[in-house]
Order: structure tokens, then sequence, then C-alpha cells
């Protein structure tokens, strides 16, 4: 079993359209909205792949109903804590292979009491989840640290994948996650550093590894792939060829499902992330995240993982 954490659920209402051309009166063959967040995608798309999860974290009380059925639906085990408000609404325009999104600012209200209530949640499910992702935003309620405190709640208890950005990842890295799995872009950004040169990238990472004990650091690039970094080596990680692209929706949260769902399956950490290019991959044929199968994942793998 593994866990994926959402601390800052969306109501997810998607808009694919063809182009986003501003001014312009649009039309949208397929509107629809679901209950999302990075964490709550990785987990659908693990359960997709044959996986047993539980997806925890926070839903405003006014959503909780409708996120705990959505879960179950697509095979994972709800386990949000309710608190007040309600849920934030993400707005994603969706293109073939970009997408605008427009988050509003969460209202949920997660009092100390809450926060001291999640981390027990999740040290009492350490004893039975072998891998936690901790993925997303933070809620304005909760401390830019709060990523570094659920860290070290599991540490030495399940491998701990985080995958934020900006201060949220900035900081948790200093817990000393197992994995750090993010954009290149958002990382680039959190540190402040332009990792163009290859002399500086190898440097940086080598040496923020080293300074917080990080084993694993997966850096992931859209078409370009992803760069994984292990063990003092590094390794490029190619994209598959897709031919029917029509959503980039929610492919850096399949790729997360894929990663985890080979290190929990104790495959060697390269495999894993081929394994999360494939579901990457699988995703790009589909309108919204993670809405993938296991058979789509597998076609991109004829030498086999399943």
């Amino acid at each position: 079993m593994i866990a994926t954490v959402t601390l800052n659920p969306t109501t997810d209402i998607l808009a694919p359209v063809d182009a986003l051309i501003p001014g312009r009166v649009l039309r949208s063959n397929n509107i629809f909205s679901h209950p999302g967040g990075k964490g709550t995608n990785t987990a659908r798309a693990f359960a997709a792949l044959g996986g047993d999860v539980v997806a925890l974290g926070f839903a405003g009380e006014k959503d909780l109903l409708e996120m705990n059925l959505f879960m179950k639906k697509y095979g994972v085990k709800p386990g949000f804590i309710p608190v007040p408000g309600s849920n934030r609404l993400c707005l994603l325009i969706g293109g073939k292979e970009h997408e605008t999104v427009i988050n509003s600012e969460s209202n949920i209200k997660i009092s100390a009491l809450h926060r001291a209530a999640f981390l027990k949640k999740i040290r009492d499910f350490s004893a039975r989840a072998g891998v936690f992702v901790f993925s997303g935003s933070l809620p304005l309620s909760l401390p830019p640290d709060f990523y570094a405190d659920c860290i070290r709640a599991v540490k030495g208890r399940a491998v701990s994948i985080l995958d934020a950005h900006s201060d949220s990842l900035k900081l948790g890295i200093k817990a000393g996650p197992d994995i750090v799995k993010t954009n290149m872009h958002e990382f680039e950004s959190a540190f402040g550093i332009d990792l163009s040169n290859k002399t500086i990238f190898r440097k940086f990472i080598s040496g923020l590894s080293r300074k917080y004990g990080i084993r694993v650091i997966i850096l992931t690039m859209g078409r370009r792939g992803s760069i994984l970094y292990s063990v003092g080596s590094f390794t490029r990680v190619r994209t598959f060829k897709v031919n029917n692209i029509v959503s980039a929706v929610g492919c850096g949260d399949a790729y997360s499902a894929g990663l985890a769902y080979g290190i929990e399956k104790g495959m060697r950490i390269a495999d894993s992330c081929r394994l999360g290019a494939a579901a990457a991959a699988a995703n790009l044929q589909h309108e919204g995240a993670c809405f993938i199968n296991k058979k789509e994942v597998s076609g991109f793998l004829p030498w086999g993982f399943f």
C-alpha cells in the first residue's frame, strides 16, 4: 500500500479548447468538473495500475462527501480530515500540449488541532503504507514548512516522495525526503537558480543531495523527458512517443503514480522512472488528469513491468 497526501484540495473545472485566444469567445465540446488536487490525481492513477492506495489530506466540509465518493469510484480509499470551508476552484483551460491553469486561493481553515491530528494520522498509516507521496501546494492556513513536519513524521518508517514547488519545496527538502520529484522549472524557481549549465546543474543537485540526505532527485522536463540523480550518478529518462495527444493536464501526477508503483514493487529506481514516463504518456491521451488504465500504460512498455 502507498499513501498520497493532498493538503490543498481543489474542485477542478476542465475546459478543453483547441487554442487559447485572448478576447475571443471559445467553444469547448466537453466542460466537466471533479474533485482534484495533485495527490488525489496520483492516487487514482496508482489505483488504475493495480495498486492499493489511500488518499490522505484535508477536505472542506462542504466537499467531503463528493471527494470520498469520487475516490471510491476509482478504487482509492479516502482518508481526508474535514475542515471548515470549501475546496478551492481550479480552472484548467486545456490544449493538446499546454494548459492554462487559473487557481483560486483556498478558504479552508486548518487549526493547530487539525494539524496535530493529521500528523498522527500519517504516523499511524506509515505502519501500513510503504511509500508516501506528498504533492501540491499548501493552503494559506498551513505554515509554509508543513511538508517538513509531514516528512519527519514518517521518516524511517516509509519512503517519502516530495513533489512541491516554491517555499513548500525549498522548506520541505530540509527535512530530508527520500526522493524529490518535481518539474525542472518549478525547481529552478524555488531555489532562484538557472540550471541550464551542465556543470552548475550537476554541482547543485549533488550538493543538495549530500546536504540534506536526499537519496534520489528527479526533475521532469516535459517533452525532453526527465533527469534522475541517484547514488552519485545522473541518468536521462526519455519520454515515449504519443501519436494522439489530447491534453497534458496531470502528466506530472501520473508520473508520480508510476514512480511510486515501481518503488513499492521493489523495481530499480531507473525502471520506476520509466514506468512513470509511461504513465505520463498514457495520460496525454485523455482529457483531465489521471484517467488512465493499466493496459494503456503497459502498451508503452513492450518489455513489460506488469
